[in-house]
């Protein structure tokens, strides 16, 4: 299954940031903001095929926040406003309006959304990869 591949692969990247520590270096900022991103969208792809492959809607309703949803209401996913917020950061780290210093973003993925992410990946592997290989 690609989609698995890639989400794990953004994944591993992305622990990457616990290898930095305040204050970020600008390179190590933007660098977070790309992998962040990335492993949104391969958690949401990866949902929306786990989804349509038990047969039910997945990537073709078309918005995140409904594929978060949908994924809540399967068990896919356990705390579905931490991924609502997770996916609020998603926009703000390439919007940020000042209102928030991209390094909190940093803090809160290290404490919150990186855990978030493992936590969905151990779900998907005891619960759903297996199941939709069959």
């Amino acid at each position: 299954m690609g989609e698995y591949e890639a989400f794990s692969a953004a994944l591993k990247n992305l622990r990457e940031i616990y290898n930095y520590n305040e204050p970020y270096e600008n390179i190590v900022l933007a660098g977070f903001s790309v992998l962040y991103r990335e492993c949104v969208k391969r958690a949401l792809e990866l949902m929306g095929t786990l989804m349509e492959k038990k047969g039910y809607p997945g990537k073709d309703t078309g918005y995140p926040r409904q594929v978060l949803k949908a994924a809540g209401q399967r068990g896919l996913i356990k705390n579905l406003r931490l991924w609502l917020r997770a996916l609020d950061v998603e926009c703000q780290v390439d919007w940020d309006n000042g209102s928030k210093d991209i390094s909190d973003y940093v803090d809160d993925v290290k404490d919150s959304y990186f855990p978030m992410f493992c936590e969905f990946q151990e779900e998907v592997v005891k619960h759903w990869l297996v199941e939709t290989m069959k």
